[in-house]
């Protein structure tokens, strides 16, 4: 499938998401994944990215544990280190809400080593702050510190207000 096709499909996939029609997102990109080749690995990454995102908001955590590390493997098969960094700060995401302290922060350590290389605006921040909220959870309050400090900076930078004043809170603790 040609890319500039993929990404209208794609587009439009987020599009129903943000007007919350996750039931008939769900269908299309089903209905179109089964028409993906298999060894089309980036269009294979894209679907379970967005199986993932769709699920996730649908409140099955499971599931979208699992699409997104099927999308992770087929990221990294195709070498696309800003996706591969999207699904392990996603991963740590639900680590974190899974009380996984420990795995949400392997999954935000590996994010912010492709994120240094490939953004430097609120994904990296984000990073910095699933670091920040992982290592308190762990009782690391000044390892966090730096990792809050630098997600203050770059929300600062972005004009991010909500992002700075979580930040400040958490460095008053």
């Amino acid at each position: 499938m040609p890319k500039s096709e993929l990404e209208t499909f794609y587009t439009h996939i987020w599009e129903l998401r943000l007007a919350d029609s996750h039931d008939k997102a769900l269908k299309l990109l089903t209905e179109k994944f089964e028409t993906w080749p298999e060894k089309d690995y980036l269009a294979q990454a894209h679907f379970h990215r967005l199986q993932a995102q769709l699920v996730r908001d649908l409140g099955d955590q499971s599931e979208a544990w699992e699409q997104y590390t099927h999308s992770l493997s087929y990221f990294e098969q195709s070498q696309q280190p800003a996706w591969t960094a999207y699904c392990h700060r996603h991963l740590g995401d639900l680590a974190f809400e899974l009380s996984k302290p420990e795995a949400s922060l392997s999954h935000w350590r590996k994010a912010l080593y492709y994120y240094q290389a490939t953004h430097k605006g609120h994904a990296l921040a984000n990073c910095h702050r699933g670091l920040g909220l992982a290592l308190e959870a762990l009782g690391k309050p000044q390892e966090a510190r730096a990792h809050w400090k630098s997600a203050k900076t770059i929300y600062s930078r972005q004009g991010i207000t909500e992002g700075v004043a979580e930040c400040e809170q958490h460095l008053r603790q």
